[in-house]
């Protein structure tokens, strides 16, 4: 902690101050405080150097009536305050109280550091043998010859937007790509690309023939993570913008069972085993199973 040098507030009409005259007093008084400020911040105790005078814009004139007016006399090798203590800091009281202060931060800093106990080793739990744990930060000292290749940020960044690429080309319905790629990142931390793209295909064969309008779009799939469905209903919606009643299921599959014979007796047997696709709905393989969740459904009705 820096010292202060203080002024008493009655130096103006002090015995002292009255004896320079007021054509000197402003220069030597002036003197006289930058002077007190100076021994206080170095600890002289109030001695100030023949050469520290010009430094401090103070004249020999200044001097001289400073030390007619008795504030100050003359010293060996400069002058010296006549009136430094008690009130002025000494070198002496200054430097003991920093060592004081030094020590109580020092011991309170020793009572509140932290524990940092000594990690006990970590031993196999099978063969008992001790296990190096690997360091927390990069070991400068490692002179092995294995290289450690770091994925760049752009070279994860293309990486994501390829795999997005690919998911997006399955994807059901094309829209608000950039959304999706903002989901498809955040789905990206804690689940793998096989996964999505498995997901996005059942989820593409599961509303086949449904009007794109009713399916998710792609990024609120992502977010709603609905690949981890685990019984995953198409959507259906009639004409007058309801639900299908069991009637009008009933009337579809029989429509469908038309169209399929109709389908089957014009296209040739040959042409139907090379295909090896759904006569009414060509992106599912034959058997097709949606037209099997068809009639699954129409059966269950007539069966209620």
């Amino acid at each position: 902690m820096a010292p202060w040098f203080k002024v008493d507030d009655g130096l103006s009409s002090k015995a002292q101050t009255t004896r320079i005259p007021r054509a000197n007093r402003r220069a030597a008084l002036g003197l006289w405080v930058l002077a007190g400020s100076w021994s206080a911040k170095e600890l002289t105790d109030g001695h100030i150097p023949e050469h520290m005078l010009d430094e401090l814009t103070g004249t020999p004139a200044d001097a001289a009536w400073l030390v007619k007016a008795a504030y100050w006399t003359v010293a060996e090798d400069g002058w010296q305050f006549v009136e430094w203590a008690p009130e002025q800091p000494l070198r002496e009281v200054v430097l003991a109280g920093r060592k004081k202060n030094a020590e109580k931060v020092s011991s309170w800093r020793t009572r509140n550091r932290p524990s940092n106990p000594v990690t006990p080793p970590v031993a196999n739990p099978v063969s008992h043998a001790p296990v190096t744990l690997p360091p927390s930060r990069p070991n400068p000292t490692n002179t092995s010859n294995e290289v450690v290749h770091l994925l760049h940020p752009a070279e994860h960044s293309d990486a994501l937007e390829s795999e997005f690429a690919e998911w997006w080309e399955i994807c059901w319905r094309k829209q608000a790509k950039a959304d999706a790629f903002k989901a498809f990142k955040a789905a990206r931390k804690d689940t793998d690309l096989t996964t999505l793209l498995a997901g996005a295909r059942a989820y593409k064969l599961l509303n086949i023939g449904q009007d794109k309008v009713l399916t998710k779009l792609p990024g609120g799939w992502l977010r709603d993570r609905r690949w981890e469905d685990e019984d995953q209903i198409p959507y259906t919606r009639s004409n007058s913008g309801g639900r299908q009643s069991k009637a009008q299921r009933a009337v579809v599959v029989t429509e469908m069972d038309r169209s399929l014979d109709q389908s089957r007796g014009a296209m040739p047997p040959r042409q139907r085993e090379i295909t090896g696709m759904c006569l009414l709905h060509p992106e599912y393989p034959d058997p097709c199973d949606l037209c099997r969740r068809i009639a699954d459904e129409v059966h269950n009705d007539r069966v209620l």
